[in-house]
């Protein structure tokens, strides 16, 4: 595999009483504040709180972090080939850097619907996010490195820059973005899972992942899906309004939109607080209580199947047979004669 030359040099880089110089060996962490050592997460990413991409069909991982013990970051390099599929929200950011050969990605967030299209080269970098599913499409085998950043050390990072406690504070890095800084970062990293390990590499990750962090919210962070924590009593009381109001609404315009209006919340905080409190997607629970309610209303009523797809929010008899099909593996109308 090709090695990525010519990168700039970084000569030093200060955050939170840390210094690390690129002229040293990567284990040599000058200062380290105290208030990082005892902020350390008591263990690493799970398994179920990344992506596990080598273990795909015909992806192969190069090396992996795993066993490491770095619990603010977790790193692998993976040769990725084409694919297309959906990404679960884990609700930790994923970091993807292209070391050798490009690739073509199209990326839709599967909540919002926002969709992004390009070509990422050796050098640039996207982000798979970890605060919704996410839907794929790849074209190309990449030699790739992930790297995972815990979503707590986001938010306790951007809770000093803006004041106050947040909670699942975003980042977005446009497909294709090329920074020299967060560059010479992530290679430190690949550095380290490179050589033969030893007692000081997780405590200079966990200062590499505190600067990655820090450099993400100072550059990248947004706004959006970022929720105060003392605005959290707030949010919750209004998610527990939204159930009774999706049951006696269901013929009716049930949109995220509509429904962050009735909760009294932006649509991202709303997604993102509905799927905490419910542990499900908003599509889906209005989905489940719209077959929910056809099928009682098929047993208890003589009313024809198109009046109860329309009565219960389906747009057509067709639309709901094809969801209830789906859910029971039966009709409407032979669940009816049953």
């Amino acid at each position: 595999m090709e090695e990525v030359t010519a990168m700039p040099t970084l000569r030093s880089f200060r955050i939170r009483s840390l210094v690390i110089n690129n002229d040293h060996r990567q284990n040599r962490v000058i200062t380290m504040s105290k208030a990082l050592q005892h902020d350390l997460p008591a263990l690493p990413l799970s398994p179920r709180e990344r992506h596990d991409i080598g273990a795909w069909p015909n992806n192969r991982t190069l090396i992996d972090s795993s066993g490491r013990g770095w619990r603010n970051l977790h790193a692998s390099l993976v040769t990725v080939v084409g694919w297309t599929g959906t990404l679960p929200a884990t609700g930790h950011p994923c970091l993807g850097y292209c070391v050798h050969r490009p690739a073509h990605l199209r990326r839709r967030r599967e909540w919002s619907g926002e969709s992004i299209v390009g070509t990422i080269k050796p050098r640039q970098f996207h982000l798979i996010p970890g605060d919704e599913p996410t839907q794929w499409q790849r074209h190309g085998s990449s030699d790739m490195l992930t790297v995972h950043i815990r979503q707590d050390l986001l938010d306790r990072i951007a809770s000093e820059f803006t004041g106050h406690d947040v909670s699942g504070y975003a980042v977005d890095l446009r497909l294709g973005t090329s920074d020299p800084l967060l560059e010479q970062m992530v290679l430190a990293a690949l550095r380290t899972l490179r050589d033969p390990e030893h007692g000081s590499s997780a405590l200079y990750i966990d200062s590499l992942a505190h600067a990655i962090a820090t450099h993400l919210v100072h550059s990248y962070g947004t706004t959006r899906g970022c929720v105060p924590a003392d605005e959290t009593a707030h949010a919750s009381t209004g998610i527990r309004r939204i159930a009774d109001f999706v049951a006696a609404n269901l013929g009716e315009d049930l949109s995220i939109e509509v429904l962050a209006r009735e909760a009294n919340l932006s649509p991202r905080a709303f997604t993102r607080a509905f799927r905490k409190h419910f542990g499900t997607p908003v599509h889906r629970f209005v989905l489940d209580l719209r077959l929910a309610k056809a099928k009682e209303m098929l047993i208890a009523t003589d009313e024809s199947i198109v009046e109860i797809a329309l009565r219960t929010g389906f747009s057509s008899q067709s639309h709901l047979a094809t969801a209830f099909r789906k859910l029971t593996g039966i009709t409407p109308k032979a669940y009816r004669q049953s």
